[in-house]
């Protein structure tokens, strides 16, 4: 591991930016990072994959291990509600350089910061579109993204024809199509705008 010189007070105030908050290493790994060992200039956490039942260690490592740039977010599987929300960062200024509850916004429901749900999300761990399908088709769903942007939902659904959204918005509808075996997705008129996007996402899944 190389050596890092850090200036007096530098590391405090790094800390300052990331204590409280996720962060992720430059493997693209999420750590919640509860504090810092002033003595080493190490960062104590754990890894966000464990969820809220990770406990508190010396990581061992400095800011040199972590890529403070912001983490993707997006749509979030939430289990319990069944559910599928777009998350993303509230445009505000906020002094902290990770991620936390301060600092994300849903236009349907809240996602605590440390689940296992939004861990996915960062990790853009997505069922794939014929997945996510059956799940809302079947009821086993209300709503389920197969990618950071893309999801289907019941709601607005019609028969065999259900909804799909962007970011929280009915952007169209998708349907099977029994004889070729695969999911058809149309987009209303006004978010034709969105051709691509989706063609990107749906080849990608």
């Amino acid at each position: 591991m190389s050596c890092v010189v850090y200036e007096p007070n530098e590391f405090e105030y790094g800390l300052s930016r990331v204590k409280g908050t996720v962060i992720a290493d430059k493997e693209g790994e999420p750590f919640f990072i509860a504090d810092g060992n002033l003595a080493e200039k190490t960062l104590i956490g754990f890894p966000m994959k464990d969820g809220q039942n990770g406990y508190n260690k010396d990581l061992g490592v400095g800011f040199e291990h972590f890529n403070l740039s912001p983490i993707k977010l997006g749509y979030v599987n939430c289990p319990k509600r069944r559910d599928a929300t777009y998350l993303a960062r509230n445009p505000v200024r906020y002094y902290k350089q990770g991620t936390n509850n301060s600092v994300l916004k849903s236009l349907k429901f809240g996602v605590h910061y440390l689940s296992y749900a939004l861990y996915k999300t960062m990790k853009n761990k997505y069922p794939t579109k014929e997945a996510a399908f059956e799940q809302v088709v079947c009821g086993e769903r209300i709503a389920c993204a197969f990618c950071r942007d893309f999801a289907f939902s019941l709601k607005g659904s019609k028969g065999d024809v259900i909804t799909l959204e962007y970011r929280d918005r009915r952007v169209g509808t998708a349907k099977l199509n029994k004889e070729a075996g695969a999911i058809v997705a149309t987009l209303l008129p006004e978010y034709d705008f969105l051709k691509e996007t989706l063609e990107e996402s749906w080849n990608n899944v």
